[in-house]
Formats: C-alpha cells, sequence, structure tokens
C-alpha cells in the first residue's frame, strides 16, 4: 500500500512539472496552418513519453526533458523557450514527525527555509549541501539582534567626537566647516532607510540554548563568529570587492603583489560565516613555533628526529647529533659581545 501511494505521488508531481514546463511555450505560435500550436505538439510528444520517467525530483525530470528534446532537430528548439530556471520555487516540508518540521525551497544551490517566532519571520539560507543537516536541527528559535550602525552614523558619531576633543584648539573657519559636516550628515541620516532588521537562530541543547551559527562553524566556547554582510541567516557565501592602491615610501610606489604599480580591484567569493579569533587556533600557532615539542604530559617528546641540546656536525658526515652536557653560564659568560669587546679594547 505504501509503494503504491509513493508512486502515485511520484507520477501526480512529473505531470505537474511537465504542464509547468509546457506552460512556459507562447500559446499564440502556430506550428501549422492549421492552427496547431507549438505547446500542443510539444505535449503531445512528451506525454507520450511521461510513462517512461523515472525522476523523483524536479531537476532529474528536467534532466530526462532536456534529454527527451534533444533527440532531433525538429524538438530541440522548444528548449529555447522551456528552461528549469524559469520554473517557480517548489515549497517543500521537512518531516520531523508530530512536531512538524521547516517549510524551505531551493533556488539554485541555495536552501530558502522559512523560520518565524511570534513576532519575527525571516529566511535562512542554507547552502543545499548542508540541507539535511540544517533540517535536522528542527526546532529552533529565532532571536532579533540589534541593528547595525549605518555609515552616516558611524561618520557623524566619529565626527562628533572630533570636534568635543579638538574644540578648543579651533578656529572661527574650522568650527564652522564641522557644524557644516555636522549639518550635512543629520539630514543624510534623517533621509536614510530604517536598517533592515537582524536576527539570529538558537538551538536548545545540553541544558543551554547555543547560537545555529556557531553550530555550523564548530566553533569552540571562546571563539568570535562575526558575518561579512551582518547577517547571521546567510549560511552561503558573498561576494566583496578587493581594492588595493600603491603606497609611495621614499619616492617610490610600493604595491602588494605582483601587480602593475597602478589602483587595481577584484571580486571574490568569500563564506559569509568566519571565526574572527580562535583560542584553538592560536594556540596551534604558537605550538608550531615550539622548537621543543612536547607530549600530552608536558614531556619533552623523545622520538622526534632532532632532540633538544643538538647541533649540526660537519666531522659526524653531516648527521645530527647530541652535543652533550654543558654547565650553565655564570654571571660574567653572560656579558653581552659588544660589551666585552670594549673592554678588551
Amino acid at each position: 500500500m505504501t509503494l503504491t501511494w509513493k508512486r502515485g505521488l511520484v507520477q501526480h508531481d512529473i505531470t505537474r512539472w511537465l504542464n509547468e514546463a509546457l506552460a512556459q511555450i507562447p500559446v499564440e505560435l502556430n506550428a501549422d496552418a492549421d492552427g496547431t500550436t507549438h505547446r500542443q505538439i510539444a505535449d503531445f510528444y512528451l506525454r507520450a513519453l511521461l510513462k517512461r520517467c523515472r525522476a523523483t525530483t524536479r531537476p532529474r525530470f528536467w534532466q530526462w526533458l532536456r534529454f527527451q528534446l534533444a533527440k532531433t532537430e525538429d524538438t530541440a528548439r522548444y528548449l529555447m523557450w522551456m528552461r528549469e530556471s524559469r520554473c517557480p520555487l517548489e515549497v517543500k516540508t521537512s518531516s520531523t514527525g508530530a512536531e512538524g518540521g521547516f517549510s524551505y525551497v531551493i533556488n539554485g544551490s541555495t536552501a530558502l527555509i522559512e523560520v518565524t517566532s511570534e513576532s519575527d519571520h525571516a529566511v535562512w539560507r542554507v547552502p543545499i549541501e548542508n540541507l539535511q543537516w540544517a533540517l535536522s536541527l528542527y526546532p529552533v528559535s529565532l532571536r532579533r539582534l540589534p541593528a547595525l550602525e549605518s555609515e552616516e552614523a558611524r561618520q557623524l558619531r566619529l565626527l562628533q567626537r572630533r570636534v568635543k576633543r579638538e574644540m578648543p584648539f579651533l578656529t572661527q573657519g574650522q568650527r564652522q566647516t564641522f557644524e557644516r559636516q555636522i549639518q550635512e550628515l543629520e539630514n543624510s541620516q534623517r533621509q536614510s532607510y530604517e536598517p533592515a532588521p537582524r536576527f539570529a537562530l538558537n538551538k536548545y541543547q545540553d541544558g543551554q540554548e547555543i547560537p545555529v551559527h556557531r553550530l555550523y562553524l564548530d566553533a569552540q566556547r571562546n571563539d568570535e563568529v562575526e558575518a561579512v554582510d551582518g547577517d547571521f541567516l546567510n549560511f552561503t557565501t558573498v561576494k566583496i570587492r578587493v581594492t588595493a592602491e600603491p603606497v609611495t615610501v621614499d619616492r617610490l610606489a610600493i604595491v602588494k603583489g605582483n601587480r602593475l604599480p597602478s589602483a587595481w580591484s577584484e571580486e571574490v567569493v568569500v563564506p559569509n560565516l568566519y571565526i574572527l579569533s580562535s583560542d584553538q587556533s592560536q594556540k596551534d600557532f604558537e605550538d608550531s613555533l615550539l622548537q621543543a615539542k612536547t607530549t600530552a604530559q608536558d614531556d619533552i617528546d623523545t622520538h622526534l628526529k632532532i632532540q633538544p641540546n643538538a647541533k649540526w656536525a660537519a666531522g659526524c658526515h653531516g648527521q645530527i647529533v647530541d652535543a652533550g652536557r654543558f654547565d650553565p653560564l655564570t654571571p660574567d659568560d653572560a656579558v653581552p659581545h659588544d660589551y666585552v669587546g670594549r673592554a678588551q679594547g
């Protein structure tokens, strides 16, 4: 009984997907003199082959559809109108038993998941490869975050601080210039749009609420997580523009990288969420610079190829050998070499 129900559901979806594809062909285009339209010809050709389609998802169905249309030159022209990108987004619901689940749509390589609270509504953007992980977190709670400071508000705050600090030393003309700049920033701030609301997701786990973006990055307790665009619901990538200009040092133009001595800019794609600082990463970096490696018990590791207190000996065929025991330096031996040279001179 269950198998029959699933087949019926799949067949129903395939029919709906075919109707969406046929609807993209203009109905007013006639193929023959008797009034037969291109949509009717494509419908007659594809619907006869529909029973052979075994697709269970819309992307697989469109793969099958393009293959069928590309078989002949006459049917291949319909690919000019019938495109998967023109189809409406499908709203799906994850199944988590009696508790319900997320409602989401798939837009290309991004899953758009609807998250709501009593008074707010937001969209959680997740890469398609992490969709199952995101659906497994249900239920989650939506929390509103403070709005980000606008660029006008930031410039106004810095300018007011500067005026307050330098007021006793400003001339009358300088004060009027600062007052005019402050007035322009205030007018620009009043005309700007209200900042978009910001949200974050929390997951109740192990007796505490943990931000979902920290779970996504596997951040440690003291790690700081930031978002490039300020949106902690955007788990995908963003485009940023990197601009570099040469710096003049001693009348020479210094430019970064193997670039011409001129300003350049480029767009790069980076993950929106990133760990700003990590105690574990810093510890790993410091440990990599230590000459003497230690074990888990903080003892010197004796399995290293080069042991502590070793030197390169040319008389031993260029091998690393132990330098032997030595006595600590006395206070007289610890005198810097430059002072010893001056005393002897």
